[in-house]
């Protein structure tokens, strides 16, 4: 498709960035599905723009949430193994999904750059580096910075609470136990969401393991 091959020739001749890992690929094969769907949206789908099938687009939705780890944690390879699992359409991680997962990831962070910057975003892609794009486009991060805020808060609370009914004895008891309680209950939460987050960093899946087969 014209649009589409035209992009990575304008990209190819401007973008003064060169980058070896899978983020290259990726970034470049979304940015020209995302002018294809800019241009042809209205007369094909999605799916047609990326050369998926309908069915393997909805099994990739389906599955997005695991998917989104396996990218997340492989998006600056420089494996050629894990390489082509993005760029070539022969990898497949699954017999349900379409190969060349790269090109809907992709797309998928340019569209979250474009949402976030502006309608006239779309542009940077010419001058920003692929990984410069990924990054803030937000897409696939994990606001550590808010985890770790929201667990403290909950440990402060939870200290707080423990003062204040030692302290302040039982005319404040009910207020210490409710500082407690919610302190306790935020700590918690998001304590286990942080070894949770870290667990996911640490875990070597294999592909084929993070899927749902259904």
């Amino acid at each position: 498709m014209f649009p589409h091959e035209l992009t990575h020739q304008i990209v190819t001749n401007v973008n003064p960035h060169h980058d070896s890992t899978a983020v290259s690929s990726i970034i470049g094969e979304g940015f020209a599905v995302w002018m294809n769907q800019k241009y042809w949206g209205k007369k094909y789908t999605l799916a047609e723009n990326l050369g998926y099938s309908e069915d393997e687009l909805q099994f990739f939705d389906k599955n997005i949430t695991s998917l989104k780890q396996f990218f997340v944690s492989t998006v600056y390879s420089t494996d050629e193994a894990i390489i082509n699992v993005f760029r070539n359409r022969s990898e497949k991680l699954n017999e349900k999904l379409p190969g060349a997962i790269g090109y809907y990831f992709g797309y998928l962070v340019v569209d979250a750059y474009v949402q976030k910057f502006g309608p006239e975003s779309w542009k940077d892609v010419f001058s920003k580096s692929p990984k410069e794009i990924y990054q803030l486009s937000g897409f696939g991060s994990l606001n550590m910075r808010k985890l770790i805020i929201y667990f403290i808060i909950g440990l402060v609370l939870l200290i707080a609470g423990i003062i204040v009914t030692q302290i302040a004895g039982h005319k404040h008891m009910a207020k210490g136990m409710i500082l407690i309680f919610a302190g306790f209950i935020i700590s918690a939460a998001f304590g286990i969401t942080l070894l949770q987050v870290r667990k996911q960093f640490l875990r070597k899946n294999e592909p084929k393991d993070i899927l749902d087969q259904d």
